[in-house]
């Protein structure tokens, strides 16, 4: 997947005659080119085919909801590093725009950079939204992981003069739903948490159970976001 594995292991697999085949799953442009490429070697194709309409479907009815409304929070989406924004050309890029937001770095000049906590105050955004990386979140029993990430950045220092962070509007996403093929489901939290009211029948844990179910054959278990859009989110 994109640069995974290194040159290091690239090399030592070529070597004991093992094809590599690197493909961009993460991002959201491009994902249906790079998922039919992958179908055809697994000859997957149908299977494929299946994933692909579930996620047109999914994306057309946040498309819809999008049209709904004319608000478009400034959001600073935070990366796997404390203080690591995610800028153009980035899945956080593309899903901010897919979930009727503006990215806060959506100017820089890096797709990954770290700025400073004068930089997130003096942007002022609407709400924080943090990707985090912790893994296990299929096997969580609880969100405990995801209330820490939360808490940890409320009680950053400075970051209470943040109009986001003082009223409390910081949402956290695992990964393993930001992007790739379960990509809808963290675009569909986002949507949630910075619109409320618009489309509440949009259920992104609803989203995630099916997935998990039809395409993973999997029961559906885990946390991987906080808070539910029901229970508390940017208001």
């Amino acid at each position: 997947m994109g640069a995974i594995p290194g040159p290091e292991a690239e090399a030592k697999l070529a070597a004991a005659g093992i094809p590599i085949l690197r493909l961009e799953v993460y991002m959201l442009s491009g994902f249906d080119q790079a998922a039919r490429t992958l179908g055809i070697v697994l000859g997957r194709e149908a299977a494929m085919e299946k994933l692909l309409a579930w996620r047109a479907d999914k994306f057309a009815r946040l498309a819809a909801c999008r049209r709904r409304t004319t608000s478009r929070p400034l959001v600073y989406l935070e990366g796997f590093q404390r203080q690591q924004a995610w800028g153009p050309g980035t899945a956080g890029n593309e899903s901010l725009g897919a979930a009727g937001a503006r990215n806060m770095a959506a100017g820089l000049p890096t797709s990954y950079g770290e700025v400073s906590p004068e930089w997130v105050l003096a942007g002022q955004p609407d709400a924080v939204i943090k990707v985090t990386s912790c893994n296990k979140r299929y096997q969580a029993t609880d969100d405990t992981a995801l209330r820490e990430e939360a808490q940890s950045i409320l009680t950053r220092p400075g970051y209470d003069a943040i109009n986001a962070v003082h009223q409390g509007k910081v949402s956290v996403l695992a990964s393993e739903i930001h992007g790739g093929p379960r990509a809808p489901v963290g675009t569909a939290y986002e949507f949630r948490w910075l619109h409320p009211g618009i489309c509440p029948d949009i259920d992104p844990a609803a989203w995630n159970t099916e997935y998990l179910e039809k395409f993973q054959h999997v029961p559906a278990q885990g946390f991987y976001a906080w808070p539910e859009p029901d229970e508390r989110g940017p208001q």
